[in-house]
């Protein structure tokens, strides 16, 4: 389908917008969490929301304190 072909197109060679993306969602009042072994998004993220708009849980330990805070 040619739609579809000129969509992926435009998808390849278009930026990508990350940053954006990242502060309209934080601008919707949504709180980002990480789960997995490393910070790799929450540093990201902080960097560009400000510091504490990401969670991180790394740990059964760390996932266990936030849903107790949930």
């Amino acid at each position: 389908d040619a739609v579809v072909k000129d969509w992926l197109e435009r998808q390849i060679v278009s930026r990508v917008r990350w940053k954006e993306s990242v502060r309209r969602v934080f601008e919707m009042g949504v709180k980002f969490v990480e789960i997995g072994p490393k910070p790799t998004l929450t540093g990201l993220i902080n960097n560009i929301c400000g510091q504490g708009h990401c969670d991180f849980v790394g740990t059964i330990e760390d996932f266990d304190r936030f849903l107790s805070n949930l």
